[in-house]
C-alpha cells in the first residue's frame, strides 16, 4: 500500500479516536480529516447499508460507520459495540504506524476476537461494494457507552 494512502488511513482511524486539537474540538462522533472536511459516525446515509448489514450479524444499534473520500476510493472504519476494545486493520497498514490505537487502550484482536472481527469486515466489505487497491477499512470494538468519546482531530504519525 502506498504510504500516503497508508498515512491517510491510519489518520481517520486516529481521528476517531485521539481527542481534540488546538483547543477546539469535534462533537462526540465527528472526525475533522483536514480543515473543512469533517466525517460522521453514522447509521444513516451511505453508512445505512453497512450498518443495515452489520446489525444484522451483532444486533440493532450496535454498530456505526464513518466513510471518507480516499484518493479515488473510501476510507472505511467500522464500530462495533463489544466488551473491550480491539482493532483490525486492513492488510498492509502497520500497527507500528498507529501508536494511538495502544495509547487509547485499543488492542489486537486475540484469536476468537480476531474471526468475529474478519465476519465484520466480510459483511462491512459485501455491503460497500468494496474495491481491493481502493478502498481502505478498519474495524474497531469498543463498549458503545464509549462511543461519545471516540472524537478527534486528524493528527498523522510519521
Amino acid at each position: 500500500m502506498p504510504q500516503a494512502i497508508a498515512r491517510a488511513l491510519l489518520g481517520l482511524a486516529a481521528a476517531v479516536l485521539v481527542a481534540g486539537c488546538g483547543g477546539q474540538e469535534p462533537s462526540a462522533g465527528r472526525v475533522a480529516l483536514r480543515t473543512g472536511q469533517v466525517v460522521e459516525f453514522s447509521r444513516g446515509g451511505e453508512a445505512s447499508p453497512v450498518v443495515a448489514a452489520l446489525e444484522r450479524v451483532v444486533g440493532e444499534g450496535r454498530a456505526q460507520v464513518a466513510l471518507a473520500p480516499l484518493d479515488g476510493g473510501r476510507w472505511v472504519v467500522v464500530l462495533v459495540d463489544g466488551p473491550q476494545r480491539h482493532y483490525d486493520l486492513d492488510a498492509g497498514v502497520r500497527t507500528e504506524e498507529f501508536p494511538i490505537l495502544a495509547e487509547q487502550g485499543f488492542q489486537p484482536a486475540p484469536a476468537p476476537i480476531a474471526r468475529q472481527l474478519s465476519l465484520y469486515r466480510a459483511v462491512a466489505k459485501r455491503a460497500l461494494g468494496y474495491e481491493a487497491g481502493r478502498d481502505r477499512l478498519i474495524v474497531l470494538t469498543c463498549p458503545r457507552a464509549d462511543w461519545p468519546r471516540l472524537r478527534g482531530v486528524w493528527l498523522p504519525r510519521e
